[in-house]
Formats: C-alpha cells, sequence, structure tokens
C-alpha cells in the first residue's frame, strides 16, 4: 500500500509542477503584451457599452487594475428611464402624416414629369431650328502642343518624352510637355487636382505643396511665353524648364514610393498597438504570439479555404483556422464549405455558443452554474491548468468527441473528428477576448486549448488510453503550426455576380425597382430620342468673335475704364518685355512708332491712370484705338 501511494504521489508533483510552470509561462507572456501596447480597455472602455461587453461584466471584478471596466459595467446595470421626447415627437408629427405622404407622391410624379416635358420642349425646339441655314466653320483648328495633363497617366513617360522633343529642336513642344509631366506628377502625389476647366495659373494657385509651387511657378510662366506670347523658347529657357519639370516629377516619385512602402510595412502585421473595446481579441492574438505561435490573419472567405485531396495532404502546410462565432457570422454556404474542409483534413478551433456551430457536428450547450473552468494540458494528460474563471456559466453536450475541460462536471471543451480533419470546440468566447484573457489563469487555459488544436493538426493525438497508462507527452513545437484568425467578414462568402451582391445589401427590391423606373422611362422618353435625325455641326467661333463678345459686354456694361485699364497694362508689359534694359516703354513706343515721346507718354499714361469701376470720361474709347495704332506700329 505505501509502495502505490509513494508512487502516486511521484506522478502527481511533477505534474502540478509543470502546471505551475505553464501558468508562469502564461502570466509572463500577458505581462509582456499588457506593457508592450497601448490597451485601455479596464482604463477607458469604449463606449457605449454594447451586449457583447456586458456579458464580460462578471469578470470585471476578477481582473486586476480594470476599475474602468467595472465602473462602466455598474453604470450599464443602472435602470434608465426611457426618453419622454420620443413620444412626444411622435404624437407631435401624427398629424402631418398624411401630408408628409402626399408630399413624396408630388414629388415622385415632379420627378417623372419633368423629364418628359423638358425631351417635349427639346423636341419642339429642334423642329423649329431645322429649317435654319448651317453656318460654316470659319475657325482655324489649332493643333495641341501637348496632350492634356488629365490624360496622361505615366508623368516619367510625359518628362522622357519632353527630353527627346528637346534633343530634336522641338522647344515648344518640350517645353509644353515639361509642363504636363509636372502636372500629372504633382496630381499623383495629391498636390493639385487636374481638371480641364483651370488654367495654369489656378494650378499654381492651388497647388497645396509650398517646395513645389515656386518651380511650377516658373515652368508655368515659360509655357505661357510660348502658349499666350508666341514667342519661342531659349535653349537656355529649355533647360531651366527640364530641371525644374524633372525635380516636381522625381520628388513626386519619391514620395509615393514611400508612401506605398509605408502602407504595405503596416498592411501585413496582426498585432495592433492597442484598443479600448473589452470584447476585442488584439491581447489574446498577442499573448499567442508571444507564447510561441505563427498567428496570421485568415486574409480569405472562409467559403474559399482550399480542400486537399489525400495525394496532397502531406505537402499542404500545417494550420489551425480559429473561428470566434460571436465575431464572425456564418452563411449557410459556408458552413457547409467549412465541413468539407474538416473532412479532408482541415483543424478548426471554434469559440461561440454550440446553437451556433454547424449542425452537422451534433454538438448542442448545456447549461451550468459553475464559472470555474479546469483544462486539460495537451502536452501531459495529468496535467490540469487550474483557477481560471469565464463570464458565462456555459458548457456543451458532444457525442463522441474527446472532452478537454470542464466547468465544474460539464464539459467545456472538447475535440471531435471528422474525416480526415478536427474541431476543438469551446463553449463560449470569453477567453478569446482582451478582458477575458487579462487573467493569468485564463491566458494558461487558453494556450493549453491551442496546444490541442495544435496537436490536432499535427497528426499527434493524445488519448484516455495514454492518460490512463500514465505516458507523459513531449513539450509541442508551437512554432511548427501556424495559426489562422478569422475576421468578422470572412464568414460571408464573395458575391458570384453583382446583382448577388445588392441582394445581401439589402438592396434587391430598389433594385428591381430602379428597373422598372428605367423602363417607363425609356417608354417616354427614349424612344422618341432615338428617332433618326441629322446631327448638328459643331459650333465654333472664331477668336475674334470671343474679342468682339468682350467688348460689346464692356460697352452694355459700362465699363470702359476698365477696358482702357486692362489694354493699357497689357501694353505696358508688352513693351518693357521688348524694350532694352534701361529705356522707358513710352520713349521705345515713341520711338518705333514715328511720334512724339510726349504724345506717345501722354497716351500711355492716360490707360494706366484709368481705375476700373470709376465713371467714363468719354475719351476711353479713342485712348484704346490711339494705343492700339501705335502698339500696331511697333510690333510691325
Amino acid at each position: 500500500m505505501r509502495t502505490v501511494l509513494f508512487a502516486l504521489a511521484l506522478a502527481i508533483v511533477p505534474a502540478t509542477a509543470r502546471a505551475e510552470d505553464e501558468l508562469a509561462r502564461a502570466e509572463h507572456a500577458l505581462t509582456e503584451a499588457k506593457a508592450s501596447g497601448t490597451y485601455t480597455f479596464c482604463t477607458k472602455p469604449r463606449k457605449p457599452m454594447l451586449p457583447k461587453h456586458a456579458a464580460l461584466c462578471p469578470l470585471a471584478s476578477e481582473v486586476d487594475d480594470c476599475a474602468g471596466f467595472a465602473n462602466a459595467c455598474d453604470e450599464a446595470a443602472k435602470p434608465k428611464p426611457p426618453p419622454q421626447w420620443l413620444e412626444w415627437l411622435a404624437r407631435a408629427l401624427a398629424p402631418f402624416a398624411n401630408l408628409l405622404l402626399w408630399g413624396i407622391i408630388v414629388v415622385i410624379v415632379v420627378a417623372i414629369a419633368v423629364p418628359i416635358v423638358l425631351a417635349f420642349l427639346r423636341a419642339r425646339r429642334e423642329q423649329r431650328t431645322k429649317s435654319e441655314p448651317v453656318q460654316a466653320n470659319t475657325a482655324e483648328v489649332v493643333t495641341p502642343l501637348a496632350p492634356a495633363p488629365e490624360d496622361v497617366s505615366d508623368p516619367e513617360a510625359a518628362l522622357r518624352a519632353a527630353d527627346e522633343h528637346a534633343r530634336r529642336g522641338e522647344a515648344d513642344r518640350a517645353v509644353a510637355l515639361y509642363l504636363v509631366a509636372s502636372l500629372a506628377a504633382l496630381d499623383r502625389r495629391g498636390a493639385v487636382r487636374l481638371a480641364r476647366h483651370r488654367t495654369n495659373g489656378e494650378y499654381v494657385r492651388s497647388c497645396t505643396d509650398p517646395e513645389a509651387k515656386q518651380p511650377l511657378r516658373e515652368v508655368v510662366r515659360e509655357v505661357d511665353k510660348v502658349t499666350y506670347g508666341k514667342q519661342t523658347p531659349s535653349a537656355e529657357a529649355v533647360a531651366r524648364v527640364a530641371e525644374r519639370a524633372t525635380h516636381l516629377v522625381k520628388r513626386a516619385a519619391v514620395a509615393a514610393t514611400m508612401l506605398v512602402a509605408i502602407l504595405s510595412a503596416g498592411c501585413g502585421t496582426l498585432k495592433g498597438t492597442g484598443t479600448d473595446d473589452p470584447a476585442g481579441d488584439q491581447l489574446p492574438v498577442d499573448v499567442l504570439g508571444r507564447s510561441g505561435f505563427r498567428v496570421e490573419r485568415l486574409g480569405r472567405s472562409l467559403s474559399s479555404l482550399p480542400i486537399a485531396s489525400p495525394e496532397d495532404e502531406e505537402a499542404q502546410p500545417r494550420e489551425v483556422v480559429i473561428v470566434d462565432l460571436e465575431r464572425v457570422q456564418l452563411e449557410d454556404e459556408t458552413r457547409a464549405h467549412l465541413l468539407r474542409w474538416i473532412e479532408h483534413g482541415g483543424t478548426l478551433l471554434l469559440f461561440g455558443d454550440p446553437s451556433a456551430w454547424p449542425e452537422d457536428l451534433g454538438a448542442k450547450e448545456e447549461r451550468t452554474h459553475d464559472r470555474a473552468i479546469v483544462v486539460t494540458s495537451a502536452v501531459d494528460p495529468h496535467e490540469r491548468i487550474r483557477d481560471a474563471r469565464v463570464a458565462t456559466a456555459q458548457g456543451l453536450a458532444w457525442k463522441d468527441a474527446r472532452v478537454v475541460a470542464h466547468a465544474g462536471e460539464t464539459p467545456y471543451a472538447a475535440i471531435g473528428t471528422r474525416g480526415r480533419g478536427a474541431v476543438v470546440g469551446v463553449a463560449t468566447d470569453d477567453l478569446f477576448t482582451n478582458v477575458g484573457v487579462s487573467r493569468p489563469a485564463n491566458a494558461a487555459a487558453l494556450l493549453a486549448l491551442v496546444d490541442h488544436a495544435v496537436r490536432a493538426a499535427s497528426a499527434e493525438s493524445s488519448s484516455e488510453d495514454d492518460e490512463d497508462e500514465g505516458v507523459a507527452r513531449k513539450q509541442l513545437d508551437r512554432g511548427r503550426v501556424k495559426l489562422r484568425v478569422a475576421r468578422p467578414e470572412d464568414g460571408i462568402p464573395p458575391p458570384s455576380n453583382p446583382f448577388a451582391s445588392l441582394v445581401r445589401a439589402g438592396l434587391g427590391t430598389a433594385s428591381w425597382h430602379a428597373l422598372a423606373g428605367a423602363v417607363v422611362l425609356f417608354l417616354a422618353y427614349g424612344i422618341r430620342r432615338a428617332r433618326p435625325r441629322p446631327a448638328p455641326a459643331p459650333a465654333r467661333r472664331a477668336f475674334t468673335e470671343h474679342v468682339e463678345a468682350t467688348g460689346a459686354f464692356y460697352e452694355r456694361a459700362r465699363a470702359l475704364p476698365h477696358a482702357l485699364a486692362a489694354y493699357a497694362a497689357f501694353v505696358d508689359t508688352r513693351l518693357r518685355e521688348r524694350a532694352p534694359r534701361g529705356t522707358p516703354p513710352a520713349a521705345y513706343l515713341a520711338h518705333h512708332a514715328a511720334v512724339p515721346v510726349e504724345e506717345a507718354s501722354n497716351l500711355l499714361e492716360r490707360g494706366l491712370a484709368a481705375v476700373p469701376g470709376e465713371d467714363p470720361r468719354g475719351d476711353e474709347l479713342d485712348t484704346i484705338r490711339a494705343l492700339r495704332d501705335l502698339y500696331a506700329k511697333t510690333l510691325g
């Protein structure tokens, strides 16, 4: 008898020591995770409190340094009176319900009638103008020097094309392409916004990059001289524009590359910097990563998991897919695919209410009054992880499954096999939440459950016979099997066509209504528009017509002082560009027009002295004509 008791003591003491070591390792990983992240779910939890947060409130007083979450639970537990203002608002708006309904009907009728009436009026107008003769196109077609900036998708290619034009001596096309390349690069970077109605000056003024504004202004100045001043740029001007454009394009390319690198560096990581969600999974994932597991997001829909054949099963990487049914809602198509994936060798770690599991697994929920959880170690069948507690007292009943955790006398977690795969099912998801894993014993229990899933994925069984025989298991290689955590959207299979996605979004009925409305509009409006009729000639006007129209507008608005000031400023600017350095514009004008200097000076001073908005003196039009004659002689 003494020999039996001594052997039993020798078997129990090492298991107890190993359980304490596992608990210490879990506590160390938990402490490191909390210290390295900004987890605020215990001090400043997310507001308002949701039902999934309130379900974790029984753990608030059992987690150290979680007073903020406990206070939030106390506030949520207090009864709140229903808002009275909603009832008052409903009673106040009740008499206007019929009026609102008729208003909606009127809006619908107007929305349908307006296009029909406009189409009828347009048809009448076209019938009246059909017999009018079409004026001949007298405008001169001008070929643009470069494509529009919004039509350029590769600024570097446009820059190379500009360099090629510069080498061939086509200076005007080169500077125009340099500007196009600069604007396209700045648009790609977000410093300007390209639009066909914007001018070069508007691009310079709207540029949000202070360092790029001055080089862009210099490029625009040279391009405007070529486009509007009809000046041929010199070799020095082309080289200067090329230098500024190259700087703008290369700088924008470097900035875009750095942005892509930053985004790429942040997209592949699973561990976040912290969270204020008590029911989040950031802390459990962090603890698993610090305990030797390789944890990643699933990165695809559960309905698209690859099905392995028996021949290539050994070549497939060993993975465990973790699904929390409190976050991931499984659709019927996803459930059926998951079962097929398990039958062909997949391993699934399932958290959540057993009533939400796939029905073919045969698991059911079972009520219990004990929140204390005891988990059997996957390394040694004699070892137990104790003192773990969950918020919801719930177990499961699963026929033909091996139980690995108990809530009192009720099974809490079990391993079931299906085909060549296995399912590790846990009755609740409390251990896979930020608050639930914050207790060291809970963290150790979570690690033990994941160890069971890793052993199942590694095709290493741990049976009850081994436990009866007292066979000690070797330490698992946690990095050998990859853990893939499913996101909330991974439970929804991707739509097979665009209409299916609309139906899933609840817009199926609205889509049919829109289709019916389109048919009605086509019958009321589209058929008449489809009748053949001669295409009208494109309306084009010569530049002189625009000038005459502007002059007529100035005359109608009595803006003769404004016209005189604008024309005098234009003549003064052009004379200063042409006159030698140090020569007054009036002297240059008098010399080339063969008039006295005093006459030219008086005309120019009268024009520059005009103030837009003042009352006309009566000599504005004569002054403009005289200045025009002198300036024309100067150009000749």
